[in-house]
């Protein structure tokens, strides 16, 4: 990619969040979803409650007896990590420093101005790219909420994470694992077109596109900015370096697709009929990713330097998460 190309996607990028009122704004049925199916699962391999308490574990445990540094790679307007440390101070953790590494100043700005008090003295922040970081110094935990699928040089930026982590340090994280530009595999695409052809026409339209799609019609998010631009390399590329200590992988491409932004609206949580489609897609999906027809497109996870084994949900372990490039799908063709 040109020098120009790159930084016209930076442009892009920037103004694309400049004016997001909120990150995690998601239709009601996702919600429902994640709360009834997947935070029990979540629960099970960590111990936690919610996602803050996710990324502090990882730091207590990184650093038990304190006076921990820690950055957050890729961190938006630092609302996930503002819960962060609220969850450290509420469990006696105090002595810590959060680094907010963003490349947004817009957002940067938005952080400091939404600072709490309490926090003041535990955060700062600093403009970076993360496809060349170059920010000094040992962590004991890194965090890359949401960012990582945003990132084109991810071996720059996890070459990084494994020279400046400590040697017990934990790099946490949750993020999009599937394929590239948030787009189907054959294999997902080849069931969702066939729950497609049960959908009525107001649930066959794609919110964000503003179009009714008689068909699934896939759409590669990679082609302006960053979004989902190297998605189905992070996870092989985290293991070619770092061990998984826990690991959570969910999705499939089905059911994530029908409740995230695009669909989900379409889908009223109050209607026994849509949720029971939205429970048997459901369904469907967990079946293909426990034979491994499908695998996950979601994931939180810690990851070490040291192999001290791997907690995960059922045998969905990271390895087995990782889609082989190399195998076609040949059944899954559906031209």
């Amino acid at each position: 990619m040109s020098e120009t190309s790159y930084n016209a996607r930076v442009e892009r990028e920037i103004e694309t969040f400049r004016d997001l009122a909120d990150f995690n704004a998601l239709p009601p049925v996702f919600h429902r979803v994640s709360h009834a199916v997947n935070f029990p699962r979540f629960r099970h391999v960590f111990g936690v409650e919610s996602v803050a308490d996710f990324y502090a574990q990882a730091v207590m445990e990184a650093a038990p007896d304190g006076d921990a540094r820690i950055i957050s790679v890729g961190c938006g307007d630092g609302s996930i990590e503002f819960d962060v440390g609220r969850s450290l101070f509420a469990k006696g953790y105090r002595r810590f420093e959060l680094v907010c590494a963003e490349i947004s100043p817009p957002l940067l700005e938005r952080l400091r101005q939404a600072l709490p008090d309490e926090l003041a003295g535990n955060i700062s922040t600093v403009v970076c790219d993360l496809n060349s970081i170059t920010i000094p110094g040992k962590f004991d935990c890194v965090m890359a909420n949401q960012s990582l699928h945003h990132v084109l040089e991810l071996e720059c930026l996890f070459d990084w994470i494994c020279e400046h982590l400590t040697d017990e340090g934990i790099f946490a994280t949750s993020d999009v694992i599937g394929r590239n530009g948030h787009m189907r595999w054959p294999e997902a695409e080849a069931f969702l077109q066939v729950l497609w052809t049960l959908l009525p026409e107001h649930q066959r339209v794609n919110r964000l596109l503003s179009r009714v799609e008689s068909r699934f019609m896939d759409n590669d998010c990679s082609t302006e900015g960053f979004e989902g631009v190297r998605a189905q390399d992070v996870l092989p590329l985290i293991l070619n370096r770092l061990h998984p200590k826990r690991f959570f992988g969910f999705g499939g491409g089905i059911i994530d697709l029908l409740i995230d932004r695009a669909y989900g609206h379409n889908f009223d949580v109050q209607s026994p009929t849509d949720m029971a489609f939205i429970d048997a897609a459901t369904k469907i999906n967990d079946y293909l990713v426990d034979a491994g027809l499908l695998k996950p497109t979601q994931m939180f996870a810690h990851f070490t330097k040291r192999d001290l084994g791997e907690r995960c949900y059922r045998q969905r372990t990271a390895a087995r998460s990782v889609r082989d490039l190399a195998a076609p799908v040949l059944w899954a063709v559906t031209e």
